[in-house]
């Protein structure tokens, strides 16, 4: 990431949390490209590059990172900086069961209690899942069709970085800091190395967080 790569460090960061998802950084000589990725939940990001000793990289580096295939701008040039921060938002998962009253992506026996602890309750109450100010037996029934549900929200946002920075070739990339990690398998069940730039046309399986999707590379 720059030509005293022993003084540049990033992460990513969410803002509502303070989550470091992702970190790495103060590598020796050498040059070579590495790439990581990981799942996001809706809201804002910060993509923060450090230099320890706030002259930048005049020598050059690059950083290119997607949101889902969207390219960021992300200018790392220049010798006047000593931190970047880039932010980073992505729309927020839409709940598909209206019966997943804990909002945790899953209709199961957490929800069936709140249902329960609410029953009979009149007005702006949790359960009332048909909205007519009253927790009652057509609200049960209601739950009922959606109990055992475990794909309640949308899939994630897939945030991918690659990054071109003079380090030591032999050293290997640490991304066990990474908040769910995708995995790829072909269509014979087969894992496949990431990332997803890396990827052969064709079609894949995805695994993210818990969520499962099926991506056309082209």
């Amino acid at each position: 990431m720059g030509f005293f790569a022993s003084e540049i460090s990033w992460e990513l960061v969410s803002e509502e949390t303070g989550e470091v998802l992702i970190e790495d950084g103060q590598w020796n000589a050498g040059i070579t490209t590495r790439s990581y990725e990981t799942c996001l939940l809706g809201g804002c990001y910060n993509l923060v590059i450090y230099d320890a000793a706030n002259n930048g990289m005049p020598y050059g580096g690059d950083v290119a990172v997607w949101v889902n295939g969207t390219p960021y701008d992300v200018d790392v040039s220049g010798d006047d900086w000593g931190e970047l921060t880039y932010q980073i938002c992505v729309e927020g998962f839409e709940n598909n069961c209206f019966a997943d009253l804990d909002n945790d992506g899953v209709v199961g026996v957490e929800d069936m209690s709140l249902l329960v602890n609410n029953y009979e309750c009149e007005g702006d109450c949790i359960g009332d899942i048909n909205g007519d100010q009253v927790v009652n037996v057509v609200d049960v029934l209601n739950f009922l069709t959606q109990f055992g549900a475990t794909d309640c929200f949308d899939t994630p946002s897939l945030f991918v970085a690659s990054v071109t920075e003079i380090v030591n070739k032999g050293r290997g990339v640490d991304v066990s800091q990474s908040s769910g990690k995708p995995v790829y398998y072909d269509m014979s069940g087969r894992i496949v190395p990431g990332p997803i730039e890396n990827l052969s046309p064709g079609i894949y399986i995805s695994k993210c967080l818990n969520e499962t999707k099926k991506i056309l590379i082209q």
